[in-house]
């Protein structure tokens, strides 16, 4: 695991490291990239390449979030408190488990939004060889963030 921290700590501190934009794939290959450099064992994909997580390392679960600007999006899911998230926009990272990254109120609000979707998608299912698929564009803005603390609690987690 110390190899791994390693590796957290130079994302943090060297965020242009990995490359950002939409979709994730060139982001996860620099960072698994990285893993290789530092000597990690890891699995891509641990559950198939369309379902989360992107990494496993040592056991736990590694999501990767990327964007040009100062918003990753989780699309039709939300933040998974025992994952590791590494949330990088052009001059930042953020790192930090999936529970320090949301208040309680966001989170009442997103399970309300998510029930009304669920409901919504229930509702408009089929006719006949129509079927309507509602879906979220959810957004998650790292500006703000005290990504300092956020990573200090990981590290602390992990060592």
């Amino acid at each position: 695991m110390q190899r791994f921290l390693a590796c957290l700590n130079h994302i943090f501190l060297h965020p242009g490291k990995l490359v950002v934009g939409r979709g994730g794939e060139n982001h996860e290959k620099s960072f698994e990239e990285l893993l290789r450099v530092y000597g990690v064992d890891y699995t891509r994909h641990p559950f198939g390449q369309r379902r989360t997580p992107d990494f496993s390392v040592g056991g736990r679960a590694v999501e990767l979030k990327s964007c040009l600007s100062d918003r990753v999006f989780l699309n039709d899911s939300f933040f998974r408190d025992d994952y590791l998230y590494i949330l990088s926009a052009a001059d930042t990272s953020v790192i930090a488990m999936g529970r320090d990254l949301y208040s309680p109120l966001e989170l009442e609000k997103y399970e309300c939004y998510h029930r009304e979707l669920l409901e919504l998608r229930r509702k408009y299912s089929s006719y006949e060889r129509l079927r309507l698929y509602p879906r979220s564009a959810t957004q998650f803005s790292v500006r703000g963030i005290n990504r300092f603390d956020l990573f200090r609690k990981v590290k602390n987690e992990l060592s």
